[in-house]
């Protein structure tokens, strides 16, 4: 089939309404500066603020925004829905609360354009920390470095063939790459790519604390499901499961240190 957009971006919107508009210019501008035919997917996920009033307001100004509302169901079952509906040759994801930085599809279609083996590419996101260098990304390598972040991806449409799991609420991000790689090559790029609007919370903040084991059992989940499939063997499935609690105990250690230093502060 010949598809008449180079690329569709799937966004999920969950109240959003102070910076989605921030998120949406980042990813238009993008498309404009790289001369990309696109369709940019607003999938509204339940939001109770004026998400949705301002996703149409944008698709009334740009023929190339389409809006979908749904009941809240997450972000899994939203960028699904988004992906279903798409059209492009490539489809980009993002997140609302996040913006593209310049040069990301420059850098990303080139790549895809250039290696037809290589069926999905992502990249540095905000500070996390990856890999300094160009990398074909393994089941082994992911279970020790989690390269993908789904605000920082652009893959083949015709590579995928299955979407997120929704049945995860939490690592439905590794899930994904661990299902994608059954089928597609994936790469991993050194260059930052995508940033939040605001600086986000860190662990310890806003509630994150309480979904540390959340998102620690959704990991050790998909570094099962790795052995299950036989990408891992065993010695490399449970070195991976003590690196991955490690981890957690870390981030819980840095969110009870958190919540003491903000005691103190209030005396």
């Amino acid at each position: 089939m010949n598809n008449k957009i180079d690329v569709s971006v799937v966004i999920p919107v969950y109240n959003a309404e102070q910076t989605i508009a921030e998120c949406v210019d980042s990813v238009v501008n993008e498309m404009v500066a790289n001369g990309l035919s696109y369709e940019v997917i607003l999938v509204d996920d339940g939001s109770t603020d004026i998400s949705l009033v301002l996703c149409r307001q944008f698709a009334e100004t740009n023929p190339c925004i389409k809006v979908i509302a749904q009941k809240n169901s997450g972000p899994s079952v939203a960028r699904n829905t988004g992906i279903k509906n798409a059209s492009g040759e490539f489809i980009a994801l993002n997140d609302a609360d996040d913006k593209w930085l310049s040069g990301k599809m420059k850098i990303q279609i080139e790549e895809l354009r250039k290696n037809t083996e290589v069926d999905l590419v992502c990249a540095k996101y905000g500070s996390c920390r990856r890999a300094g260098k160009r990398t074909d990304i393994t089941y082994k390598k992911e279970m020790f470095h989690n390269f993908f972040s789904p605000q920082t991806s652009v893959f083949r449409l015709s590579a995928l063939v299955c979407g997120f799991n929704e049945s995860f609420s939490y690592s439905e991000d590794m899930r994904f790459l661990l299902d994608f790689m059954q089928h597609g090559k994936c790469v991993y790029l050194p260059f930052l790519a995508t940033v939040p609007v605001f600086s986000k919370c860190v662990f310890g903040e806003a509630g994150l604390s309480s979904h540390i084991w959340k998102m620690e059992s959704g990991e050790l989940k998909n570094i099962l499901f790795a052995k299950k499939i036989h990408k891992i063997n065993i010695l490399v499935m449970l070195i991976a499961m003590l690196w991955s609690l490690l981890k957690f105990f870390r981030r819980a250690a840095i969110s009870v240190f958190i919540k003491i230093r903000k005691i103190f502060r209030r005396k």
